[in-house]
């Protein structure tokens, strides 16, 4: 058996630099701008959590006044187990 090495001709090793290099340089820019949206995002989150910590009055509400019980209304019928035996719910 017997093997034969073969060397990579300077095309070759220009074809590795350069995909190494296209690589490295996808990754630096997925990076940078990572960075640069959370160092945009992350002083924005804080702002709004202090502004909505201070400020409880301007929450949002649904359509109720502080203070006032929330009511939930609905329709329900008292069913007697024998009764609901002989006739079935419509």
């Amino acid at each position: 058996m017997e093997f034969h090495v073969r060397h990579l001709e300077v095309r070759g090793w220009l074809a590795i630099v350069l995909s190494l290099g296209a690589v490295l340089a996808i990754g630096v820019a997925v990076t940078v701008m990572a960075l640069g949206i959370f160092l945009v995002l992350l002083p924005a989150l804080l702002a709004a959590t202090a502004f909505y910590y201070l400020f409880p009055r301007l929450r949002r509400r649904q359509g109720r006044k502080m203070g006032e019980p929330e009511i939930i209304d609905g329709e329900y019928r008292v069913l007697d187990v024998h009764n609901s035996e002989r006739k079935p719910l419509k």
